[in-house]
């Protein structure tokens, strides 16, 4: 997440003007002078190795039963390695959330419940989502505090720009899939693509969206 965060010093000098602070020291002054810590007495760092060998040799100290009473089938069942291949394949993924599913729709809600909190406790402007269809294209506007267009287009590339109250970003959208059967009362839209920011590829990404008029 580093990168995403804002480090050199114009950028933080920026925060603290806007803010009306002079330092960050300052964002603590509430913080009573003897919380403060200046330097934490920790050990120093471990390669990965060794840090593998400690956490490995405290983890034989678990004592594993053959039969734990759980309940609900959660016990121990023999698995064909053929499952985990079968269960991964894309066209089995219900891919109801723009990246992978099940785990994200859980990150994506709380994101979701963090960003409607943050707006209504700061009075800041949240970001809308609309898709609009242009034959033979699909297109994704987010306005508010962030800001970009992405556009889909079946066998086509284009590139838009991601606007973050941080700066902005170059996104292009390679579009391998673009299936809709919508009409007046609703329907079902599919979109495959894969996505590169600053032109290096981050990710190949699915999502289906279920349409339904009021």
């Amino acid at each position: 997440m580093g990168t995403y965060v804002p480090n050199t010093e114009i950028q933080k000098r920026a925060m603290l003007d806007a803010i009306g602070a002079g330092a960050v020291e300052e964002l603590f002054s509430a913080v009573p002078r003897e919380m403060l810590v200046d330097r934490l007495n920790l050990p120093e760092g471990m390669s990965e190795l060794s840090v593998r060998q400690k956490v490995t040799a405290m983890a034989r100290k678990n004592r594993v039963y053959d039969t734990v009473l759980r309940g609900a089938g959660a016990y121990r069942h023999f698995i064909p390695a053929v499952v985990r291949s079968v269960v991964g394949r894309e066209e089995l993924v219900t891919a109801y959330t723009p990246y992978q599913a099940e785990i994200s729709q859980g990150i994506l809600q709380s994101i979701f419940e963090y960003q409607t909190m943050i707006c209504a406790l700061t009075g800041m402007e949240g970001t809308t989502t609309t898709f609009e269809v242009r034959e033979p294209q699909v297109i994704l506007t987010r306005s508010g505090a962030v800001n970009s267009q992405m556009i889909f287009e079946e066998g086509r590339q284009h590139t838009s720009l991601y606007e973050t109250p941080f700066g902005e970003l170059t996104v292009d959208i390679q579009t391998s899939r673009l299936r809709h059967n919508l009409t007046g009362g609703g329907g079902l839209m599919e979109i495959k693509y894969s996505i590169a920011v600053e032109h290096t590829v981050t990710g190949r990404n699915c999502f289906k969206i279920r349409v339904r008029r009021r």
